[in-house]
């Protein structure tokens, strides 16, 4: 009778699979700063596809409907820039009245702990009630979308040949040059999903953000455009999205307007979330997509981990495209 083996032989097939994707995730994170432009290119190119295919249904050529939205991005992206820039030099001229409320702040805060036996500095983490840390903080989160749009160069040219390539693809899926279950039928599919989350999701932001924006104007807070398309950004970062929004924007308004003003911008933006979240987002969401809470949340933090905070925007647009590569390959799998 022969030894019995320690692994059968199915364990050796996903040992081996396992190691290969610990060798893919550390070279994902190696490459993750180019790798993020690229699929950031992706994903507003997914973005703009639907509207090419709406001008060229209106006859115009594909190659003047590209260059129309390629036109339209390189506009926006210069305002989004120089409407980043103005705010980054708005807070920092505003830093020294800042920095009176923080001390005010932190200096109430300390006092009232104090007196029930709560030492503040050491149970909060080092640099939390520094009015420096704070402001500096602010900053690091506009910086890091500015230094995006750094790459706008880069990115407009990747922008412009992943939509030129996407059109030309559903043109030839239209047009049956493709013939059904190739491979460039199922690309089809992964960008026409993609771009149906990536189009739905915008469309809501854009909509929670004009009437999060206008709110801040009503209550006379400073940098309310800023804090608007903060909103409409954080609005493709699933689950803890808001939260990233919210908290600079409350910051702002309590140093600019005090704790009253701050409160009321507080609930009015809680109150715009949860009528975009529960009303609006799933009458669009739940028709096109089947993803639970959990799954989001699991997939934030695999890719907040491989992409870094890039991934948390990035985190469903792949996984739904991986999703499709998959179940294509598990149908040439049965098939053969």
């Amino acid at each position: 009778m022969k030894a019995k083996t320690i692994l059968e032989p199915s364990y050796y097939k996903w040992v081996i699979v396992a190691a290969c994707l610990v060798i893919i995730v550390a070279g994902l994170k190696t490459v993750a700063p180019t790798l993020n432009i690229v699929l950031i290119s992706i994903m507003i190119a997914q973005c703009m596809h639907p509207f090419a295919r709406l001008l060229m249904k209106r006859r115009i050529p594909a190659g003047v409907a590209i260059g129309i939205l390629i036109v339209v991005v390189f506009v926006l992206g210069v305002l989004i820039t120089s409407l980043l820039g103005n705010t980054i030099s708005g807070i920092r001229e505003e830093a020294p009245k800042y920095s009176v409320r923080i001390d005010s702040l932190t200096t109430g805060l300390r006092q009232q702990l104090a007196a029930k036996g709560i030492d503040i500095d050491n149970t909060l983490p080092k640099g939390a009630t520094d009015p420096a840390e704070i402001k500096d903080k602010i900053l690091q989160v506009l910086s890091g979308v500015a230094s995006m749009l750094g790459n706008s160069i880069f990115i407009l040219i990747l922008v412009i040949v992943f939509l030129a390539q996407f059109t030309q693809i559903a043109q030839k899926v239209r047009d049956k040059v493709y013939p059904e279950n190739s491979f460039m039928y199922h690309v089809a599919d992964m960008n026409a999903a993609s771009s149906k989350f990536i189009g739905i999701t915008a469309l809501v932001g854009i909509m929670q953000a004009v009437v999060s924006t206008v709110v801040l104007l009503l209550f006379g807070v400073n940098f309310a455009l800023t804090w608007g398309l903060l909103f409409f950004i954080c609005n493709f970062i699933p689950v803890v999205g808001f939260l990233l929004a919210l908290l600079p924007t409350v910051a702002i308004a309590y140093f600019d307007q005090g704790p009253t003003v701050a409160l009321w911008v507080f609930v009015s933006w809680y109150l715009i979330n949860i009528i975009f979240d529960n009303v609006v987002k799933p009458r669009f969401l739940k028709k096109e997509f089947d993803i639970s809470f959990l799954s989001v949340l699991l997939l934030l933090i695999f890719w907040s981990y491989v992409l870094g905070p890039l991934g948390a925007i990035l985190a469903i647009p792949i996984s739904l495209s991986l999703k499709i590569i998959f179940e294509t390959l598990e149908g040439k799998e049965k098939l053969n």
